[in-house]
């Protein structure tokens, strides 16, 4: 067995933690992991049969005029920009912030066997995020277009190429931007700033591709293509990623067709990742040299400045902004806890902006009904919606007890009562999920046309959505905490109730517009009825949190 595959085994197996391992920990014991796995399972399920029947309805559309091939020739290169965007921060922990590679450099590795094994590590957390969206819909597309073998083994192929090329790009990307960073004294503030830079310059590839895709399409051009049939319109959707062309066509062509264009493909798939190997070999270990490392400041304090320092304050608040300021000062906290609030505003922003001005775009169409007296109820529902999501997606309160890890003892010593602590976790996650609907207002305002009164209504009305959010997250970290971990990106990316927090509010905030728009509420009853709803349920949830959380923590052991 090469020593590769052997580094990437014992990477993965050291990404998790073992069920004797946990139940020694405290932690999550064999039922509550066989419950997590199910809750994880139950949560996918119905995404995928939701993108499969979609899939369906599209393809016997599409079919009726020759052009189901667009679908793959959307699918494909939508799936290659979402791994490229998430991988950016996959690259980030997994490349920099895991700790292992000062255990690494004095084995005798080759840097192409560290930087394969790691690679390999990403692109297997990629593999799961892509199956989710793509499988379903290439499982439906062969079998509605009845094709033959040869069509589901390349679509295995392509599953396996597809993310290689996104993930090599982000790398490269991620080893020029830390290569310089690393450079600097203040390692982990130069850090967060060379994340945050990554993912900006990810965010405008994104925007200027979408820009030139709208700006270069001719509708004169598009109708042509359309009478053609045979999926011709896949020439014009798919040539503007590049990347995917031939992945598309080694799934559009006849047998033969199929097989050059994979060949091809994964020609450019390898000579892409061998571009990888040596921007590794230049870059990354000597950006990653003295990750570990932090500098400090020795400085002598007045009296006056060790007063101000040391001012009393609400015990709660005071441990609210301790839990902040470790967010904030912790890179790999910082990128996964704190940016998104900050980002969910763009991703908002960036379809509509992507586009051209006319009057036919998707923000024009919209504004007449955003601005309807119709749609305010269904705008307080959305905002509170997104309350819930972000707060939820921030992951603060659903790994606020994983984080403490084996420093779970600090909050056994401390002269502060369990409530109260456990309060001040809750109010850091609900800030944050106030900052992100705070940064959705002038949004809607000035890009989308919401009025600013309905703007106002619907940030009051999702702030009680967001401590909910925040206090259910908490209880699920508290119930199933991972705390045997050794590097903060185990604590945060490879905890999974973050991901039960976050699609079990993706549900909710759904679930709440939905029945919102069934029961035709008028914007009265959805701006009093609903918050009034949520803070009864809030003040239930933090009243069993109170009960069960200091229980709890007695139990768990670090």
């Amino acid at each position: 067995m090469s020593k590769t595959l052997v580094l990437t085994k014992i990477l993965l197996k050291n990404g998790g933690v073992s069920v004797k391992q946990s139940v020694k920990s405290g932690g999550i014991n064999r039922n509550r992991q066989v419950l997590i796995s199910l809750l994880v399972l139950a949560a996918f399920i119905p995404m995928i049969l939701g993108i499969g029947q979609f899939t369906a309805l599209v393809f016997d559309t599409l079919a009726m005029i020759g052009q189901q091939g667009i679908i793959l020739a959307l699918a494909l290169p939508a799936a290659a920009f979402i791994i490229f965007f998430f991988g950016i921060a996959y690259i980030i922990n997994t490349f920099y912030y895991s700790m292992d590679i000062e255990s690494l450099l004095p084995l005798p590795l080759k840097p192409g066997e560290i930087l394969s094994a790691k690679f390999a590590v990403v692109l297997v957390y990629e593999y799961l995020t892509e199956s989710v969206f793509l499988v379903p819909i290439l499982a439906v597309y062969g079998f509605r277009n009845g094709e033959s073998a040869v069509f589901y083994i390349a679509a295995a192929a392509v599953l396996l190429l597809l993310p290689v090329i996104p993930l090599a790009a982000a790398a490269a990307l991620d080893m020029v931007i830390m290569r310089f960073t690393n450079l600097a004294k203040k390692k982990d503030l130069f850090r967060n700033v060379g994340g945050v830079l990554a993912i900006f310059i990810a965010l405008g590839t994104n925007f200027y591709i979408q820009r030139f895709a709208t700006s270069t399409t001719d509708p004169a051009r598009i109708m042509e293509l359309l009478n053609e049939g045979d999926n011709s319109l896949v020439k014009l959707t798919s040539s503007f990623f590049p990347s995917t062309k031939l992945a598309v066509s080694s799934l559009v062509s006849d047998d033969m067709g199929k097989l050059l264009y994979l060949a091809l493909f994964a020609a450019v798939t390898a000579a892409a990742y061998g571009v990888f190997l040596v921007l590794g070999r230049l870059l990354y270990f000597k950006g990653v040299i003295g990750v570990s490392e932090t500098s400090s400041r020795r400085k002598a304090l007045s009296s006056r400045e060790l007063g101000k320092g040391t001012k009393a304050s609400h015990v709660v608040y005071s441990y609210a902004l301790k839990e902040l300021r470790l967010l904030f000062r912790t890179p790999v906290y910082f990128l996964n806890c704190i940016l998104m609030n900050f980002l969910w505003p763009l991703f908002l922003m960036l379809p509509f902006v992507a586009q051209p001005a006319s009057p036919d775009n998707d923000l024009a169409q919209l504004l007449p009904y955003v601005r309807g007296a119709g749609a305010e109820p269904v705008i307080v529902l959305v905002f509170l919606a997104i309350g819930i999501f972000i707060t939820a997606s921030n992951m603060i309160t659903s790994t606020a007890i994983s984080r403490e890890g084996r420093n779970l003892f600090f909050m056994k010593f401390i002269p502060v009562e369990y409530s109260k602590q456990l309060l001040g976790k809750v109010l850091s996650g609900a800030a944050m999920g106030v900052v992100g609907i705070l940064i959705m207002v002038p949004v809607a305002v000035l890009l989308i046309g919401v009025k600013v009164h309905i703007a106002a209504i619907g940030l009051a009305a999702s702030i009680p959505g967001i401590f909910f959010s925040s206090v259910l997250g908490l209880i699920i970290d508290v119930a199933m905490p991972k705390l045997n971990w050794d590097t903060e990106q185990k604590a945060v990316k490879q905890n999974f109730n973050g991901v039960i927090a976050i699609f079990g509010s993706m549900g909710l905030g759904a679930l709440i517009v939905f029945a919102g728009v069934k029961l035709q509420l008028n914007l009265l009853s959805t701006a009093l009825l609903l918050p009034l709803v949520f803070a009864a349920i809030d003040f239930a949830l933090f009243r069993f949190l109170s009960g069960y959380g200091p229980k709890r923590l007695e139990e768990l052991n670090c």
